[in-house]
C-alpha cells in the first residue's frame, strides 16, 4: 500500500533510496523493529531492561530521537506497538513523539490493525509488507519475518528483519546479509543503514 511520496531537498544529501522507480534524498536513513510500544508482557517475554512499559517506551523514543534527524528516514520492520482496538490513542501518542518526518512502514504481525489506522498520518510516506529498494546503490529488501532467499541475495543484497526479537538470525543459511533489526539486538537504537 503506497500513501504519498513526496521528496524532500536537503541541501547536504548523504543518502539515496530508489524504488517504486523514484530516486529519494535523505541526510541519512535508519531502522529497527519490533518496538513493541504498550506492550507490557514483551519485558518479560524478551527478557528487555526496563521495569515497566512506560520506561521501556520513553527509553526508545529518546533513543530515536536522539539518532534521527528530523529530515532523516526511518523504516520501521514490523510490530511498532501492540495492538488493540482501544491502542489508537496509543498509537497517534507514539508516532506524536517521534521527531522524524519521514517514515516507512513494514507491517508486522501486531500490526494488522494500524492498515485501518496510519493513513492519517502525515510522517508515514510508504507502509506495507516487503520493501525491496536501493540505498546507496546497494539492493535492500526490509521484511518483517526472516527470509531464506530475497531478491538479488545472491549478488550482495541485504535483508533486514525483526520478529526474531534476541535471537540472532544473521548468518542462517550460509548467508552474511541477513541483519536482525529488533530492538533486542540494537540495543534498543535505530540502526543507520549505509
Amino acid at each position: 500500500m503506497k500513501i504519498t511520496s513526496l521528496e524532500r531537498k536537503v541541501t547536504s544529501v548523504t543518502t539515496t533510496i530508489k524504488f517504486d522507480g523514484k530516486t529519494y534524498h535523505f541526510p541519512k536513513i535508519w531502522a529497527m523493529s519490533d518496538n513493541h510500544h504498550g506492550h507490557s508482557a514483551i519485558i518479560s517475554f524478551c527478557n528487555r531492561p526496563f521495569s515497566s512499559v512506560e520506561e521501556m517506551d520513553s527509553s526508545i523514543i529518546q533513543n530515536i530521537n536522539s539518532h534521527v534527524g528530523i529530515n532523516d528516514l526511518l523504516i520501521f520492520c514490523g510490530d511498532f506497538c501492540y495492538w488493540k482496538k482501544e491502542h489508537a490513542a496509543l498509537f497517534d501518542h507514539y508516532m506524536g513523539r517521534i521527531y522524524c518526518s519521514n517514515l516507512y512502514f513494514v507491517f508486522g504481525n501486531h500490526d494488522y490493525k494500524i492498515r485501518e489506522h496510519i493513513e492519517k498520518h502525515k510522517k508515514v510516506k510508504w507502509a506495507g509488507d516487503l520493501l525491496h529498494c536501493e540505498i546507496n546503490s546497494v539492493a535492500r529488501a526490509f521484511c518483517h519475518y526472516p527470509m531464506a532467499t530475497w531478491y538479488k541475495s545472491n549478488r550482495g543484497s541485504i535483508h533486514y528483519h525483526g520478529h526474531t526479537h534476541n535471537t540472532p538470525f544473521d548468518c542462517v543459511s550460509g548467508t552474511q546479509n541477513r541483519k536482525n533489526i529488533c530492538v533486542e539486538m540494537t540495543d534498543y537504537k535505530p540502526v543507520e543503514i549505509v
